[in-house]
């Protein structure tokens, strides 16, 4: 029979019992609480006693929830924080809990633990502010007063003897991010920010504003502030990407996970009471609290999920301008991640990280919170709110380098990203017999492949048409003899047109060949000539016009294509589109031929 930790209820309702005490769980129930998260009343035994005084803290709901936690259950206590009420009675929260034996695998109640006496000792009496928590019974929750109490931090990585300078209540003691909940009236903690988003500007009806938002993290777990207006002045300018701060008194609510990424089913907002104040110690604070998922597995991650991925930036794309609907423009740069699994997936940088991004060392990139579309695969993006860190001070990064500084660099890796412009040029080759053989795009999805081929014909003959002007539409217009150009679409007449370009093409390489139909900037990339300036050459001087495909024709490109199987006129055939044309780095391609060849040599 597994032996319980006697005389560790007796020290915990004390306030002086430790971590790692094996205790049973004798009896859980849940409170449902308004608006927020419910919370979960546990009683624990050692044996000899019983006391209800323990509180999950909300991000181990899921193990009650789950059914981890059940009554009979012996579990070890690896984390927790107690709290001090008013009336001297002591909550221990729990910030870490390991189960060591399954209420299934445990034969009733060990022992025959009696109730601790409620006679505890009252709080001694301080000069600092109170911390209040909710008393863990079935009345409501305590609302905060004001009193002499303390909060007492049991567990090494949060005792701090020392008052904290330079905030109200100088004697308040540093809790956990994982104990904060709103009946906390007073509280500290000490976190390293990870995430600062740029000033954010509103305007409406009832008037306008600013906000920013930050994500701070400490060795219990994470949570994100927001400031507005007189915040955004008194705080964004001081608080700084990777140090740490204490923090004190602010709005503690239930998050809206609509806005945020943040693992916490709390947020907290900056307030006139709030204060901000450097950590001049050495601090031992997690740098960023991330859980990573291999990129083999975004294969199975439904779309719009939040992950935190890691890999090493195998290959970048240049920087591109787009304009918004709103007229905004934004820049954007695409890389490819690859891990241990072999995978690769597409991440795409938007604004400032898109322009300061340097990908030519091939860094270990860590983001956290990226966003997983299903756009041509499976490919994620970086939003505003995600955390990117270059060659991060983690283990799992120090972990990747090493294997791709050994054996990740020889391999071409399998792309789950095939979006235009993804740079996917270096993944997933094929030579075109390998597609038609392996029967690419026969499934009920698309397939993707890269290759080296080389433009043997191209059709001009309808290869422009006059499409609409507006800056989101390319749909064709129609002449209405009249000077004006229709779009069914816009339902609009304009005054012009642009051009725009579909090219079909034949390529080949030493096994095959493929028709293949390319749209405006791959098509541009093979012609070497921009739409508009064709379409004019057409008009106006037809052999200039035709000697530009002559040129164009048996030079040689890598493709990223994408074949389906589609059916028209009842008839079924393989379509293959071009989603982007790069030049042959000829050292890139002569790496590969030289590794594939040593692959060929062991093989024998």
């Amino acid at each position: 029979m597994m032996q319980l930790t006697e005389g560790a209820i007796e020290a915990l309702s004390n306030g002086n019992g430790g971590n790692d005490s094996v205790l049973q769980l004798v009896n859980i129930r849940k409170i449902e609480s308004g608006s927020g998260p419910p919370r979960f009343r546990v009683m624990m035994s050692d044996g000899r006693h019983t006391l209800s005084s323990f509180m999950l803290c909300t991000q181990l709901n899921c193990m009650a929830e789950d059914n981890q936690l059940a009554p009979n259950c012996i579990c070890v206590l690896k984390r927790h924080v107690t709290n001090i009420l008013k009336d001297g009675r002591r909550v221990v929260i729990i910030l870490e809990v390991e189960v060591l034996k399954p209420a299934a695998e445990v034969n009733g109640r060990i022992g025959d633990p009696t109730p601790y006496s409620d006679a505890q000792p009252k709080a001694p009496q301080q000069a600092a502010p109170p911390v209040h928590a909710a008393a863990p019974t079935s009345r409501p929750p305590l609302q905060p007063q004001t009193g002499n109490n303390v909060n007492r931090v049991v567990g090494k990585e949060f005792e701090k003897k020392s008052a904290m300078p330079g905030t109200p209540g100088g004697a308040s003691k540093v809790v956990p991010i994982a104990s904060l909940n709103p009946y906390l009236s007073k509280w500290t903690i000490r976190a390293r920010v990870t995430n600062k988003s740029n000033i954010r500007t509103w305007s409406n009806s009832r008037g306008d504003g600013k906000l920013f938002s930050m994500e701070i993290v400490d060795e219990s777990g994470e949570i994100r502030m927001t400031g507005f207006n007189q915040e955004v002045d008194k705080f964004y300018s001081l608080v700084e990407v990777g140090k740490v701060y204490y923090v004190s008194k602010g709005f503690l609510k239930v998050a809206n996970k609509q806005y945020t990424s943040v693992k916490n089913d709390y947020e907290i907002t900056l307030n006139g009471e709030t204060s901000i104040v450097p950590c001049e110690d050495n601090c031992d604070v997690p740098v960023l609290q991330c859980d990573f998922i291999s990129i083999a597995d975004l294969e199975k991650t439904e779309k719009d999920a939040i992950v935190d991925v890691i890999g090493v930036c195998k290959s970048v794309d240049e920087v591109t301008r787009l304009t918004t609907k709103t007229n905004r423009e934004v820049s954007k740069r695409t890389l490819n991640l690859m891990d241990s699994s072999g995978k690769l997936v597409t991440l795409t940088l938007w604004g400032e990280d898109a322009e300061k991004f340097d990908g030519s060392t091939q860094p270990v990139v860590a983001v956290k919170g990226a966003k997983v579309s299903d756009y041509g695969g499976r490919s994620l993006s970086a939003s505003y709110s995600s955390t990117m860190m270059i060659n991060p001070d983690i283990p799992e990064a120090h972990k990747l380098r090493g294997w791709y500084d050994k054996d990740g660099h020889t391999i071409d890796g399998q792309s789950l990203s095939d979006m235009k412009g993804s740079g996917g040029g270096n993944t997933n080759w094929k030579n075109l017999s390998d597609v038609k053989t392996e029967q690419l795009g026969h499934g009920q999805k698309a397939d993707y492949y890269t290759c080296i081929a080389t433009i043997v014909y191209l059709r001009k003959e309808n290869c422009l048409y006059q499409a609409c002007p507006s800056q989101d539409c390319n749909k064709k217009v129609v002449d209405q003899q009249n000077g004006m150009f229709r779009c069914e679409k816009c339902d609009k007449e304009f005054p012009n047109f642009k051009y725009r370009l579909i090219l079909s093409a034949n390529i080949s390489d030493y096994r095959d060949n493929q028709w293949v139909t390319c749209f405006q900037e791959s098509a541009e990339a093979i012609l070497g000539q921009n739409a508009a300036y064709l379409g004019q050459l057409r008009d106006s001087n037809e052999t200039a016009f035709d000697e530009i495909f002559q040129q164009a024709n048996f030079n040689t490109f890598v493709f990223r294509n994408r074949v389906k199987l589609e059916t028209y006129n009842d008839e079924s055939r393989i379509k293959a589109t071009v989603l982007d044309v790069k030049p042959v780095d000829h050292k890139d391609y002569c790496k590969r031929l030289i590794v594939n060849i040593r692959k060929m040599e062991a093989s024998i």
